[in-house]
Order: structure tokens, then C-alpha cells, then sequence
């Protein structure tokens, strides 16, 4: 009886703190050390109830930039759900999607009569003029919205030219980015997903078509900044964030033309919405993987300051 009473006490020590570790002790961390494989940002927050993973993904990825999807996929599989906002889709009635394609077909040049010339300094427009020459945007360029030679700018900064107007606004991963690894799992292994609802395209479209050319020069300048910065500007960004070098990714101008380019409802890893989404998770007694734009988490003020200021614990690498 007392070799009994012996066995019950250290199952309920064993019971006590298993309970108190959060997340589901060598489970979590299974789940952390498979992500971490992946090679890129991965960060573990600790809660009193659970711990979630955090993942920090960029768009634009280089193709020549090796990372291990198979492990992510396989972390994603091993959690009791997954985060992911890049899954939720824009929606866009009947009559409202070609009144907004029509007016996004009309701002693909200037009105006339007008140049880029008149709206640009005369050393942005020498710029702009020698990054011509160089071979980065057709002939006829002056006479495109801002917009455009923005989008012609950036697309061959990634190394895919050819794309059309507003392509890098559009939720669409391009080959070797992780949202598109994410993207199939959640479809080939039914994946449980944190839900987010679903967001009206219109809105953020009419604000991104408003206004005269003149309120998108900030975009395009970030954009010639990222052309001038090389063609392997890209390639360098993308090795950045596949060996953890967060600040090294957040100081690339590459990084920097695609956030001025995205509107700010676009952003939505960013938003109060998702702030308040992830700070929830770590209420609830589930493992789950947030993958989320790296910015939006690693970026000053972003969800890692936010948590880290709320008093969280956070394993991974540095941020700032």
C-alpha cells in the first residue's frame, strides 16, 4: 500500500508539471525544433497557458535562395492549428470588380499631356532616366503612372519581370516563398485554421486608385532605391532571411519598396485585428504556428515588441 501511495504521488507530481509547462512540454518543443529546420525566422512565445510559434516569412523570395520547406510543413502538421491571414482572400462583387479593373486600366499611364518629369525632382528624374538606360524599364516610361513604374521597378528587382499593374499588391506568392508551401499543406492536409474574417476588396482598392499620381511617388521612389541597390539586391535579402538575419532583411531596400508599395489595408499581418488575434492565442491551451509577414512581426512597435513589452517570454533570434 505505501509502495501504492508512493507511485500515485509521483504521478500527480509527473500530472503537475506537465500541466505547467505550457504548450505541451516536449511536444512544443518538437514542433519548435522542427519549424526552426526550416532555416528562417522562427520564434517561440511563452504563455501561462501554452506556447504559439511565431514565423516570419517575406514576399518575393529569390529562387535562388535554399530554405527547408519540409520541415515548416511538417511543424505546421505536428500543431493543433495554424495562423495564417495569407489564406484569407479579398472578396469583390459582381458589379464593383470591373468598375475597379477598369479605373486600375486607366492609371496605367498619365493623363495627358503630362510626364513623370513634372511630378519628380529633377535629380529623381535623372534617377529614374539612368535606370532606364540601364535596362530596367522600357521605353515610354515618362508617360506611365507612378504606380506602374513602380510595379516594372520592383518586379525586376525580384527577378520577375513581366508582371502587370499592381501584380506585387495582389496576394499572390511567387515560386519559393513560403506563403505558397503554406498555402498547399493547408489544402493537401485540411490543416486547422485560426479563423480571420474574410476582408472586402473594394476599400482598399478605391484607396489605392484615388488620388492624383503625385501621392504614389513615395512608392515609386522606394522602388528606384531598390532597382539602384542591384539586381542582386534581391538574392541578398532572400539569403538574409533564410539564415535569421532579420535586421538584415527589414534593412533591405528591396523590403522597403514592397511595404511603401502595399497600401496599408493590404497589410494585414499588421493589423489590430491580427494583434489581437495572436495576443489571444496564448489564452487558450492549443499549440498553434502563426506565420506571419516578418515585418508585421519584427519591425519597431510590431507584435514582438508588443509582446515582449506585455511581459511574454520570447526564444529566437534577434529582432532590433
Amino acid at each position: 500500500m505505501r509502495a501504492l501511495g508512493v507511485a500515485l504521488a509521483l504521478a500527480a507530481a509527473t500530472s503537475s508539471a506537465s500541466q505547467a509547462q505550457p504548450g505541451g512540454d516536449n511536444r512544443t518543443e518538437d514542433i519548435v525544433v522542427t519549424a526552426t529546420r526550416s532555416g528562417i525566422p522562427v520564434w517561440r512565445v511563452v504563455g501561462a497557458r501554452t506556447t504559439i510559434v511565431l514565423v516570419g516569412t517575406i514576399r518575393g523570395v529569390s529562387r535562388e535562395t535554399r530554405w527547408d520547406a519540409d520541415s515548416l510543413t511538417a511543424a505546421l502538421r505536428k500543431s493543433d492549428r495554424v495562423m495564417f491571414p495569407g489564406a484569407v482572400r479579398y472578396t469583390a462583387s459582381i458589379l464593383s470588380a470591373p468598375s475597379l479593373a477598369a479605373k486600375a486600366k486607366k492609371m496605367e499611364s498619365l493623363p495627358e499631356g503630362q510626364t513623370l518629369a513634372a511630378h519628380l525632382s529633377p535629380d529623381q528624374h535623372r534617377r529614374l532616366v539612368a535606370l532606364g538606360a540601364d535596362g530596367w524599364l522600357k521605353p515610354g516610361f515618362d508617360r506611365k503612372h507612378p504606380l506602374q513604374v513602380a510595379n516594372d521597378l520592383i518586379r525586376e528587382a525580384l527577378g520577375r519581370p513581366g508582371g502587370g499593374f499592381m501584380s506585387i499588391s495582389k496576394v499572390r506568392p511567387g515560386h519559393g516563398d513560403a506563403d505558397s508551401w503554406i498555402k498547399a499543406a493547408v489544402k493537401k492536409y485540411d490543416l486547422n485554421l485560426v479563423p480571420i474574417p474574410t476582408a472586402r476588396l473594394k476599400p482598399v482598392m478605391k484607396d489605392l486608385l484615388a488620388g492624383p499620381p503625385g501621392r504614389h511617388l513615395h512608392c515609386l521612389t522606394a522602388a528606384m532605391a531598390a532597382a539602384e541597390a542591384g539586381r542582386g539586391s534581391n538574392r541578398r535579402r532572400s539569403d538574409a532571411w533564410a539564415e535569421r538575419r532579420v535586421q538584415d532583411v527589414l534593412a533591405s531596400p528591396v523590403q522597403a519598396a514592397l511595404k511603401a508599395c502595399s497600401p496599408e489595408p493590404m497589410r494585414r499581418d499588421s493589423s489590430p485585428e491580427v494583434r489581437r488575434t495572436v495576443r489571444g492565442l496564448l489564452d487558450e491551451p492549443l499549440v498553434t504556428v502563426a506565420v506571419l509577414e516578418l515585418g508585421a512581426l519584427a519591425e519597431p512597435g510590431g507584435i514582438l515588441d508588443e509582446l515582449k513589452a506585455q511581459g511574454f517570454e520570447i526564444r529566437g533570434p534577434a529582432w532590433k
